[in-house]
């Protein structure tokens, strides 16, 4: 994918194209990404999901593949094609706290940190006003607050706060099992239903094919393991 992919800046040179964007560093999603490019979409570039969804009225953009969760505040900004992929807000806890679950998050004294413009940043302002919340602009920097000892806990999706647990086992532990239930879906360009339509027969013939299946075991294989001994529901 990476000699395909470019910035979302380049794409206003090329307005006639369709564009998609991947979020990078996920290889299930390029994997993804290089499939539907078949269909001759260029490719473009967005570190998260709410960058990407600026893209959208910035420049033409097409479809949005990234880590996003389809919500009901999202859906007023942009359309989302049927869901891929089922996960849920989680915790990445510091080993130093005592927090067991969601339900010890929202007393004072708690010092919770989420990504600016997550799902669980939208959790966190509702439900955890009597608890100290740290918002952070980069992944990487909420989970030092947490394996530092800075922090109780990080809320984020399944899948990453598995592998943050698995690189920080010394100072951080996870629960896997989802406070609140989400699904991932591909954003689209709002209005154009026929696009919509082709986006949901290509997820329903990938999954129907293997596809998912595939990608769960060649990317996602030590989740999926972990998973099963916790009774989780895999994702795909």
């Amino acid at each position: 994918m990476e000699d395909a992919a470019t910035s979302a800046e380049d794409t206003t040179q090329c307005a006639e194209a369709r564009v998609l964007i991947v979020q990078p560093n996920r290889s299930y999603l390029a994997v993804i990404a290089r499939r539907i490019t078949e269909g001759g979409y260029r490719v473009a570039t967005a570190e998260c999901t709410q960058s990407a969804m600026a893209e959208v009225h910035r420049v033409k953009i097409d479809l949005i593949l990234s880590s996003m969760t389809a919500t009901p505040e999202r859906a007023r900004v942009i359309a989302f094609s049927d869901p891929y992929l089922e996960t849920g807000l989680c915790l990445l806890i510091g080993t130093k706290s005592d927090v067991q679950s969601a339900a010890d998050l929202a007393r004072a004294g708690r010092t919770i940190v989420v990504k600016k413009g997550t799902t669980g940043h939208l959790y966190a302002a509702k439900n955890l006003s009597a608890a100290k919340v740290l918002v952070l602009d980069k992944e990487a920097a909420a989970v030092l607050e947490v394996a530092q000892g800075k922090a109780d806990a990080f809320i984020y999706d399944q899948m990453s706060v598995f592998s943050h647990w698995q690189r920080h086992r010394d100072t951080t532990r996870a629960v896997l099992v989802p406070f609140q239930k989400e699904a991932w879906a591909i954003g689209l360009r709002p209005g154009d239903e026929a696009l919509r339509g082709q986006v949901n027969s290509f997820l329903k013939s990938f999954r129907e094919s293997g596809g998912f299946e595939q990608l769960g075991d060649r990317w996602l294989g030590e989740q999926k393991t972990e998973f099963k001994k916790l009774g989780i529901p895999f994702l795909f």
